[in-house]
C-alpha cells in the first residue's frame, strides 16, 4: 500500500476549496465552464433522459450535479434518471437537495411521491402529491403536473 503525504501546500490548497465550495462555489465556475456549454451538456443528457437511454443519461446528469450542484435542473435530471433505474432511495435523497434550490416548482415532488409509492410507502408519496398539487395550482404553466398528480392519487389512496 502506497502512503500518502499531504505537504503544507496542499493541505492549504485543500482547505482553500472546501472554503470556496463551503460558501457556495461549483467546480463549474472554477474550471470556467460558459452557461452554453453547460446547456450543450445538458441537452445531450436529456435526449438520452428522452430516449429511455438512462444509463447515459446518468452519467451525464451526474456529472453536470458534479459541476453545478446549485443548479435545479441538473438535480431534477439526476433525480428523475435515478427514479427511472429504480434506485429510488437515491432519488430521493437528490430531489431532497432539489427542493432546497426552487421550492416552486412540483416536478420534484411528483418525483418523490413515484418513489415512494414504488417503496410502498403511501404516506409519504401522499404527502408529496399534496405538496406537488400546492405548487402546480399556482401557474397554469404545470397543466402536465397537474394530471401527473391526479394519476398517481389512486395509489395513495386505502393503502
Amino acid at each position: 500500500m502506497q502512503e500518502t503525504h499531504i505537504s503544507g501546500k496542499n493541505l492549504s490548497d485543500k482547505r482553500l476549496w472546501l472554503a470556496y465550495l463551503a460558501q457556495g462555489g461549483t467546480l463549474r465556475e472554477r474550471r470556467g465552464l460558459s452557461q452554453n456549454q453547460m446547456d450543450t451538456i445538458y441537452q445531450a443528457g436529456f435526449g438520452y433522459y428522452s430516449s429511455k437511454n438512462y444509463k447515459e443519461s446518468l452519467v451525464i446528469f451526474k456529472y453536470l450535479s458534479l459541476l453545478d450542484h446549485r443548479n435545479y435542473s441538473y438535480l431534477l435530471g439526476l433525480g428523475v434518471t435515478l427514479k427511472e433505474i429504480k434506485q429510488y432511495n437515491e432519488a430521493l435523497a437528490v430531489l431532497g437537495c432539489a427542493i432546497h434550490i426552487d421550492a416552486t416548482d412540483p416536478r420534484a415532488y411528483i418525483c418523490m411521491a413515484a418513489c415512494m409509492i414504488e417503496l410502498n410507502n403511501f404516506t409519504d408519496a401522499a404527502v408529496f402529491l399534496h405538496k406537488a398539487e400546492g405548487k402546480a395550482k399556482k401557474s397554469t404553466k404545470w397543466i402536465g403536473e397537474l394530471h401527473q398528480i391526479k394519476k398517481l392519487k389512486p395509489f395513495t389512496n386505502n393503502n
